[in-house]
């Protein structure tokens, strides 16, 4: 735990290290969010090692993101190793919503060839999945335009079969922001 009493003269890393080990699931989750604005590699370093060994999905997913989103991630030879891990971690992952958010991180940092992974969790039995799966396309069809009509022929090919409201409603607002609904 940080020191409280100094905590105004540490660096924000030297606060939310020590807290991607709290008890709590949700202050980790927190934690390794605010790490995705650090410019450390040691963050980096803190959160491949949450999701490597947190117990808890929603930690990993954070974490997940926070590499995905991460400005050290965008340099070519760290970009490497977070696809590296994440192709790994996507192999040995049980949960499918860590699993989803590793595709779309992996599609992210640019590799596309893990498209069509992410298109089975729109047929996947839990609404949840569906429903991050939709949104990860969409914000994946603006980032690579190449994947605009691809993204749209599927959900057009899922919209009518949907029946959870909350993806219907998510097919449907992605398709008219890009253009087609």
């Amino acid at each position: 735990m940080p020191d409280v009493k100094n905590i105004g003269n540490s660096s924000p890393e030297a606060v939310y290290w020590p807290l991607t080990r709290d008890k709590s699931a949700s202050v980790r989750a927190g934690a390794c969010q605010a790490l995705s604005k650090s410019k450390e590699y040691k963050s980096i370093e803190a959160l491949q090692r949450v999701l490597l060994k947190d117990k808890s999905p929603l930690v990993k997913g954070y974490a997940v993101l926070a590499l995905t989103d991460s400005g050290m991630c965008r340099r070519k030879k760290y970009a490497k190793e977070i696809v590296s891990l994440f192709t790994l971690r996507y192999d040995a992952e049980p949960s499918d919503w860590v699993r989803t958010i590793l595709l779309e991180g992996l599609i992210r940092l640019g590799d596309l060839s893990r498209f069509p992974d992410l298109e089975c969790g729109l047929y996947h039995n839990e609404y949840r999945i569906r429903l991050m799966t939709v949104s990860a396309m969409g914000v994946l069809s603006q980032k690579y335009p190449k994947l605009t009509p691809e993204v749209c022929r599927l959900l057009n090919g899922i919209s009518g079969a949907e029946k959870h409201p909350d993806v219907k409603k998510k097919i449907n607002q992605w398709l008219s922001t890009l253009g087609i609904a």
